[in-house]
């Protein structure tokens, strides 16, 4: 089910129980997830808010772990209804996946619930850059394979990872070289051969590449001056991550 086919969705379910403000949140495109799901909490309830969630798809409900607290009893359910999608599977354990960065508790950062890349292309890098032309703040950092999905499988939260600063439109990364990404985490270490990603936090929506898109892939090589760079558009809800080819 694609973003617009969940709006339709959503509107027909806050029209059916009578939740104006939640409605119009739906229908603005502009509204991303977080703020639609306070919006349906304060207007509604938890128990109409969890009940309208798990008649839509198994997304809405990993978006309300990740943005509602105090869920209650009624986290189970959400974390039930989430398990029925391999690639959003959490585990039972108690998490809690928040909108900042710098307020998550307890993390899982399991290698199930990052998007998966495709085959390298044929192109060997050292660094990346990312350009903000979107509508929203954004940062990045670097996943990588190595033993397993890295850092993930072996740092949980994502707190200890490196990022690039924070981007607002019309703002560069500029080049960020690949071994900074794994100078602190001497259990998830990078070495040339190693298959690399780029993976984006967006501020207030859905980070990029989303889970059902794949991952442009890369071989890392620290002895080549080649850099991927990228470019980030769009709007929190419908946000797209642009390859811009080789710098040198």
């Amino acid at each position: 089910m694609n973003y617009e086919e969940q709006r339709r969705l959503g509107a027909k379910l806050a029209e059916a129980a009578k939740l104006p403000k939640t409605h119009a949140a739906i229908k603005n495109d502009k509204i991303c997830f977080e703020d639609i799901l306070k919006t349906a909490m304060a207007e509604g309830g938890l128990d109409t808010l969890v009940s309208n969630v798990l008649s839509g798809p198994p997304e809405w409900s990993f978006r309300t772990l990740r943005y509602v607290s105090a869920l209650g009893t009624r986290r189970d359910e959400l974390v039930k209804k989430v398990a029925e999608v391999p690639h959003l599977n959490l585990d039972g354990s108690d998490f809690a996946l928040t909108h900042g960065l710098r307020s998550v508790r307890n993390l899982q950062a399991l290698a199930s619930t990052f998007p998966k890349p495709t085959d390298p292309i044929a192109a060997n890098i050292s660094g990346m850059t990312l350009f903000d032309d979107a509508g929203f703040d954004c940062m990045w950092t670097l996943l990588w394979f190595n033993n397993g999905y890295q850092p993930n499988t072996k740092y949980a939260d994502w707190n200890t990872w490196k990022w690039s600063d924070s981007l607002s439109l019309g703002k560069s990364s500029g080049t960020v070289l690949l071994k900074d990404f794994a100078a602190n985490l001497p259990n998830a270490p990078l070495v040339a051969g190693n298959q690399v990603w780029m993976y984006v936090y967006v501020n207030g929506g859905n980070d990029l590449p989303y889970l059902s898109q794949p991952c442009l892939s890369f071989i890392y090589d620290p002895n080549t001056p080649n850099v991927a760079s990228f470019t980030v558009s769009g709007t929190t809800t419908i946000g797209n991550l642009g390859y811009n080819g080789i710098l040198r």
